[in-house]
C-alpha cells in the first residue's frame, strides 16, 4: 500500500509514514495510555488495507481499524482461556484475512478470523515472540527456546531449528529472494536465512 506502519509502544500510537518518510497519520493519542492503546506491541496490515494491532502490554487485546484508521472491532481480554491473552505480543494477517496472534505469556499462537472468532490454538512454543508468513502462508514463528518453528497455514508442524544462539525477537521475510530476517536482541544484530 506504499505505507510504513510503526508501533510507538511508549507513546501509545501507531505512526504511519509514506515512502518518503513523512508522517501521514497516527492512530492513538500520544502519551495517553488506555484508549485506544496501552503500550501496543505489533501492527499488521490485512489484504484489504485494514490495520490490526496487538495491544499487548497494557490492554491485552487485538484491535482492528479500517485502512483510514477508524475502529472496526476489538477482541480478547486478559486471561488464559481460549480467545484470551496474557501478552498478545505479535500479530500477522494471512492472505485469507485470518489473523495469527503470538500470545507470548500463554506459550501459544491463536488463529482468528478477521473479526475475532477463534479458529484454532497452536501450542508447543515457549514464549513466542513473533510470527511471519511467506507467500504460501507458511508460518515462521520465533520463540525464546530459542527456536524458529515452521508451520503450514493450518497449523500443521513442518519443522523446527535453532538458527540463532539467543533467540530472535522479530522476524520478516522477502518472498522474491526467499530470505528470512531475524532480529536478535543479544547480540543486537540481524541474521539472514534462506527460506525453506
Amino acid at each position: 500500500f506504499g505505507r510504513l506502519y510503526v508501533v510507538d509502544r511508549d507513546a501509545h500510537q501507531i505512526v504511519i509514514f509514506d515512502r518518503k518518510g513523512r508522517v501521514t497519520g497516527r492512530i492513538g493519542t500520544r502519551h495517553a495510555a488506555g484508549k485506544p492503546f496501552n503500550h501496543p506491541s505489533c501492527v499488521a496490515i490485512g489484504p484489504d488495507g485494514d490495520i490490526f494491532v496487538a495491544d499487548g502490554y497494557g490492554n491485552t487485546v487485538v484491535q482492528r481499524f479500517s485502512a483510514k484508521g477508524e475502529p472496526v472491532c476489538v477482541w480478547g481480554s486478559r486471561g488464559v482461556a481460549a480467545g484470551q491473552f496474557l501478552s498478545p505480543h505479535a500479530i500477522y494477517v494471512l492472505k485469507t484475512g485470518s489473523v495469527v496472534v503470538a500470545d507470548r505469556e500463554n506459550n501459544r499462537l491463536q488463529h482468528f478470523d478477521g473479526h475475532g472468532r477463534l479458529l484454532a490454538i497452536w501450542t508447543g512454543f515457549y514464549r513466542p515472540t513473533n510470527v511471519w508468513a511467506d507467500q504460501d502462508d507458511k508460518l515462521y514463528v520465533t520463540d525464546q527456546v530459542p527456536s524458529l518453528t515452521v508451520l503450514e497455514g493450518n497449523g500443521a508442524f513442518i519443522g523446527r531449528c535453532r538458527p540463532v544462539l539467543f533467540g530472535a525477537h522479530g522476524i520478516c521475510g522477502d518472498d522474491h529472494r526467499r530470505r528470512i530476517y531475524l532480529a536478535e536482541t543479544n547480540p543486537s544484530r540481524v541474521t539472514c536465512l534462506e527460506a525453506c
